[in-house]
């Protein structure tokens, strides 16, 4: 799972992989809402999840089989990679995750 809370953290890892720009603009967009809701105190994150492992580590962190998303819609890119992109919020305050998980996942 990759886990970011700032921008330059998003785009340090965009950099060094081949996403499609499909993805990088979700992902980008999502990051600047978190950062919005990050600057006014609470706590969120952008996770991305390309393998069944990486998921694993996303349900044993926040439990989301448990949650019900504010958001969950399903995008194709160019290339023809389907990504799901959920948002998850935890508390009154705005805090929770964006949550971008490959779909279907690799292995």
């Amino acid at each position: 799972m990759k886990k970011f809370q700032t921008m330059d953290e998003l785009i340090a890892y965009m950099v060094g992989t081949n996403a499609p720009n499909e993805l990088k603009k979700v992902a980008i967009e999502s990051m600047q809402a978190v950062e919005e809701v990050n600057q006014n105190g609470a706590t969120a994150f952008l996770i991305i999840a390309e393998t069944q492992a990486e998921v694993n580590q996303v349900e044993t962190e926040y439990a989301l089989s448990n949650c019900v998303p504010e958001l969950d819609e399903l995008f194709t890119c160019h290339n023809g990679m389907k990504w799901r992109q959920r948002v998850f919020v935890f508390s009154d305050d705005g805090g929770g995750i964006v949550y971008l998980e490959r779909v279907p996942l690799l292995p």
